[in-house]
């Protein structure tokens, strides 16, 4: 399908916004230019990219069949997101390992909508305290004979590891993921600061959904003593990113959190869930047996009603939120959901930005925080 060229206020990161046009050439972006007579009611911004997706439009990338995966990034595309990272939840090895297999497999033939760019392994390595809404009887301690094995039947596929770095093995994972070039992210942990350091020193370089299933100030004595929380708030050469889908976190706290960390270090995930684009009902979090969640006016919790179950929200709408709730400027907002993941991505060359030479990846947003359109390598999602 011939793109057209989409002209709108042109926000991209480094560059103050200006109303413009953005064309294409193949996978590429051809030109940005000004335009004075560009419409008013439209956005034109770098495709988004999620580090942190599970599922949506009924689907989730456990379930491990191509239609299933190929429908989440179709859903997701038509929410702005351009490229993702395929997140799994804690299960049996050699159920991950097939699902592996069947991600490899769309990401080579295509997936029809957010390009796949690689897969972030949400456990199963985390505190047995901290298991969220992950299966507790999965939760385990990384040994080398299983998480080799994960990170070498697909080389690169793997590029994300969220992880409990106090928990026996964990920094020797940590040093494995760094070999291959993979983030390693802090998570569902109940860590101190201490031990987060020595991570880091290790090669810990995210914080995943911060506030979230993590460790917060204990004392010792008369000390208080940080955890997870505040170490990623604090640490520089950590990022982090928020679930800010208007629920999961107050404003204060989105605002905190845009505050210590920046356009630089923040980024927004919608860790979405099966039930995301769906009905209200009963769904499950990971594979068609994980955890049962339960679906109300378009917010997923436990069963309990004790937490979240991920979120049911599209990438355009945290950028809603950031605007509108915790009051960032828009334009680094935009940066949250595009360049700072893709920088933390290694990819920040190609993607992020409308700049010539830039990939094809980009996004319509109208005033009214709709997606219009959605480009993926250059290919409109409609």
């Amino acid at each position: 399908m011939t793109i057209p060229t989409y002209a709108g206020t042109i926000v991209s990161p480094g560059a103050a916004p200006f109303p413009g046009t953005v064309s294409f050439e193949g996978d590429g972006i051809a030109a940005v230019q000004s335009n004075g007579g560009a419409p008013a009611d439209q956005y034109v911004v770098p495709g988004f990219i999620d580090v942190h997706v599970h599922g949506g439009a009924g689907a989730d990338f456990m379930d491990g069949t191509p239609e299933g995966i190929r429908a989440v990034c179709r859903y997701h595309a038509l929410g702005g997101t351009t490229g993702l990272l395929a997140t799994t939840a804690a299960a049996p090895i050699e159920q991950l390992l097939r699902v592996l297999d069947v991600i490899a497999q769309v990401q080579r033939e295509g997936s029809g909508g957010a390009a796949i760019l690689g897969v972030h392994l949400e456990g199963p390595w985390f505190a047995p305290s901290k298991h969220g809404c992950h299966v507790a009887g999965q939760i385990r301690a990384p040994e080398p004979r299983e998480y080799e094995r994960i990170l070498d039947v697909h080389p690169g596929l793997v590029r994300w590891v969220t992880l409990a770095p106090e928990i026996d093995g964990a920094l020797e994972l940590i040093v494995a993921l760094r070999e291959r070039g993979a983030v390693p992210a802090a998570g569902h942990s109940d860590a101190t600061e201490p031990q987060i350091e020595r991570a880091i020193d290790a090669g810990l370089r995210h914080v995943t959904h911060l506030y979230n299933a993590m460790s917060t100030i204990t004392k010792d004595g008369p000390h208080r003593v940080p955890g997870l929380i505040e170490t990623a708030l604090a640490r520089d050469d950590l990022t982090a990113e928020v679930i800010a889908d208007g629920f999961h976190l107050a404003p204060a706290l989105l605002r905190i959190a845009a505050r210590a960390k920046g356009a630089q270090r923040l980024l927004l995930v919608t860790d979405a869930m099966r039930g995301a684009g769906m009905p209200d009902g009963t769904y499950t979090f990971g594979p068609p047996d994980g955890t049962p969640a339960i679906v109300e006016n378009g917010v997923a919790r436990t069963v309990e009603n004790t937490g979240f179950a991920s979120s049911t929200v599209q990438a355009v709408d945290l950028v809603r939120t950031m605007v509108e709730r915790a009051g960032c400027p828009l334009e680094d907002a935009l940066q949250m959901a595009s360049f700072t993941p893709a920088a933390a991505l290694g990819l920040s060359a190609r993607k992020g930005k409308l700049e010539p030479g830039y990939d094809a990846d980009v996004v319509v947003v109208g005033a009214d925080w709709k997606a219009r359109a959605a480009v993926v390598g250059g290919q409109l999602i409609a």
